[in-house]
């Protein structure tokens, strides 16, 4: 069995001192080389298998440079631009000589911090979540009073890059509202709707709270119901509540629903029926997923925009500063141009 790399190995391979590949594999302060020099260090760790020595940095009590990125609920895994968070925010610590570890929250509080209590015994310094999983207080405290830093795309987190959805939601929900008037529905997967519906109440300004859930939305199951395959289960649910929905109102126009997995099953049903999607009717979803984004139909949605987005999340977790910030996903409005068959976009982004 061949000995693994050293130090010393990626030092010769890329013509430097030993101390300096060690600074550089260590984000060091006292690293004064040069971002060539540093990335090809890194690569040629890469390539030649380097693994650092976590149990040895632990007992000298140095730092183990790892960090752990955690999506809040096991469905989430499955959503495309979860993924690509994790990617990015993965590719970004790379770049800064962090290993990542990858894990999911459960729906069991108690679990969720068995697993946190672990990830800080392998020493990770600092730990993003993705949502705020079922006991998120209790794990907020567990990681801060161990020295942890923990940063969320919740606001229910202290530290948080929170991705606002109001305003590409407004957006959305004021573009099917022009197209289809009060023959619009909403799809959401809780009860009570909450965050998008913030912007139909916007739009149906007129209508109280009651009067809009019971005219203008149609639940899907909840994602807590998910059993398996989530893309498959979203599919099948938002095809069952989009035929539920226009039983119920035949001449139903607007639908917006709760993201791109939801609103291919509806595109299903509304295709099989007869409608012709960007025509007669007029269809949106949220988080602007491939499949969304390569339809041969217009279907709006909404983009967080990740690529531009991750490099903050792991700029404030690895200055371990206070963040508290909000920003706006994007709207992403697609339709036929007159005459046509080509679809045009318009993309919308405000500040709140």
């Amino acid at each position: 069995m061949s000995r693994p790399c050293s130090l010393k190995d990626i030092a010769q391979e890329c013509g430097v001192s030993v101390s300096t590949v060690s600074q550089i594999l260590k984000n060091s302060p006292r690293d004064y080389s040069s971002e060539q020099t540093r990335a090809k260090v890194r690569e040629t760790a890469r390539k030649l298998g380097y693994r650092r020595n976590y149990g040895y940095r632990l007992m000298r009590g140095q730092k183990t440079m790892t960090v752990a990125i955690m999506a809040s609920m096991e469905h989430m895994r499955s959503e495309e631009h979860v993924s690509k968070l994790v990617i990015e925010l993965m590719s970004c610590f790379d770049h800064h000589g962090y290993a990542s570890y990858f894990n999911t929250f459960v729906y069991d509080a108690q679990e969720n911090l068995n697993k946190v209590r672990d990830l800080l015994a392998r020493g990770v310094e600092c730990f993003v979540a993705v949502g705020a999983p079922v006991g998120h207080k209790e794990l907020e405290r567990e990681i801060e009073g161990q020295g942890g830093y923990l940063i969320s795309t919740s606001r229910e987190f202290r530290n948080h890059i929170f991705m606002s959805d109001l305003s590409a939601s407004r957006s959305i929900a004021r573009y099917l509202y022009g197209r289809a008037g009060e023959d619009f529905c909403f799809f959401p997967c809780s009860d009570p709707p909450q965050g998008r519906f913030a912007a139909l109440e916007e739009v149906f300004g007129d209508l109280l709270r009651e009067e809009l859930l019971r005219r203008h939305t149609c639940r899907c199951t909840s994602y807590k119901e998910c059993g398996g395959n989530y893309p498959d289960f979203a599919f099948r649910e938002g095809y069952a509540a989009t035929e539920r929905a226009c039983g119920m109102n035949p001449r139903l126009r607007g639908f917006f629903y709760e993201n791109d997995a939801f609103a291919l099953g509806g595109i299903a049903y509304l295709m099989q029926s007869g409608r012709q999607i960007g025509r007669d009717v007029w269809v949106a979803g949220y988080n602007n997923d491939s499949a969304v984004r390569n339809a041969p139909y217009p279907v709006s949605s909404a983009d967080h925009d990740w690529e531009r987005h991750a490099p903050l999340f792991v700029e404030k977790a690895l200055k371990s500063e206070p963040c508290r910030m909000i920003l706006d996903t994007t709207a992403h409005i697609r339709e036929y141009i007159p005459g046509t068959n080509r679809i045009h976009e318009i993309d919308f982004v405000s500040s709140e």
